[in-house]
């Protein structure tokens, strides 16, 4: 073996000694995340200058225009998804109570909760509620400022959170109001399917009675409405044909039966 390799097999072995060194690979981490947080710093520090800027020139112009609308864009395009997470893990709880509102959550609301479209309107409603408190205290001097060390958009999540249990709450009572007739949808749309068979004429009526009031809905749901009252198919099996949940099912007859009986009650 030559000198030159001698050499190299030294160096080889040293780094690997210094290497195993429990010392070093302490100091190499430390110094290694030391970085990491300066970087997140610099990163934090630039954000909120930037932030405060952005601020600062939608004050300027009353936070009203052409700019203070697609920032409010941006804002909602951001808390959405954000809101519609929490609600589908049930992470919206939590920080309500962070905030001192805490909030009373039954399996009833939980199932409730698995609908998409229940979550998409929670979400949509509480974001468009946290657009108007954001504004309200923009004007009067009371919103969001650098020194509080979030960035805006953090900022504007924590107001949708504060706005969230009013919604929900209103959302609850709603739901209570319209139980009794949601346990009940099955076995009355099956009350027609009876008279079905008893008198041809009711059922012709029956049958008129449910396309006049879903003439305007999506084919699916008009063809679920039959599927059940007159094929006696049960949600779950409904749901299969679909591809969807048997909670959307139910969801989604129970969502036109209250809007039909809330039209009837005037």
């Amino acid at each position: 073996m030559d000198s030159e390799s001698e050499g190299t097999i030294e160096v080889a072995a040293g780094m690997l000694a210094e290497l195993g060194r429990a010392e070093a690979e302490l100091e190499f981490d430390t110094e290694e995340q030391a970085d990491s947080d300066a970087a997140h710093r610099g990163a934090r520090h630039l954000r909120q200058e930037q932030d405060h800027l952005l601020y600062t020139q939608l004050s300027a112009a009353g936070f009203q225009g052409p700019k203070y609308k697609i920032f409010r864009n941006e804002l909602a395009a951001y808390a959405l998804p954000v809101i519609r997470a929490w609600l589908r893990r049930g992470l919206i709880f939590a920080h309500t109570l962070d905030q001192g509102r805490p909030l009373t959550v039954t399996d009833y609301d939980r199932a409730g909760l698995q609908d998409v479209d229940e979550r998409v309107g929670l979400a949509g409603e509480t974001v468009a509620k946290a657009l108007v408190l954001f504004h309200r205290k923009a004007i009067a001097g009371t919103g969001w400022t650098p020194a509080g060390g979030a960035a805006l958009t953090t900022y504007f999540v924590g107001a949708c959170v504060s706005v969230f249990p009013n919604i929900y709450r209103r959302w609850q009572r709603h739901r209570e109001r319209w139980r009794p007739s949601f346990c009940a949808a099955d076995e009355d749309i099956r009350d027609l399917t009876r008279a079905k068979g008893e008198d041809h004429a009711a059922e012709v009526i029956s049958r008129q009675w449910i396309k006049e009031r879903l003439m305007n809905k999506s084919a699916e749901l008009r063809e679920m409405a039959f599927q059940l009252a007159w094929e006696d198919k049960t949600f779950s099996e409904i749901a299969a044909e679909h591809g969807i949940t048997t909670r959307a099912v139910e969801g989604r007859l129970y969502r036109e039966r209250t809007k039909f009986q809330r039209r009837e009650e005037g």
